[in-house]
């Protein structure tokens, strides 16, 4: 099921991206698109650097409990 909804985002998202389909964004739409994809970006960069740290430090607590 998540394969489906992926694939279907996935082709709304290229129709409303192409000029001239009845979907298609205008002005506005591509701001609030570049702002929410920019927001998301950094969002997923910062969620990896949190979820490295934490891998490491678990980690090290295991390490240390095998000394």
């Amino acid at each position: 099921m998540g394969y489906i909804a992926t694939f279907s985002s996935l082709i709304l998202l290229l129709l409303m991206l192409v000029p001239g389909t009845p979907i298609s964004l205008q002005g506005v739409e591509y701001t609030l698109f570049i702002i929410w994809l920019v927001i998301g970006i950094v969002i997923y960069i910062l969620y990896n650097k949190q979820e490295i740290k934490i891998d490491t430090i678990s980690n090290r607590k295991g390490e240390m409990s095998n000394e």
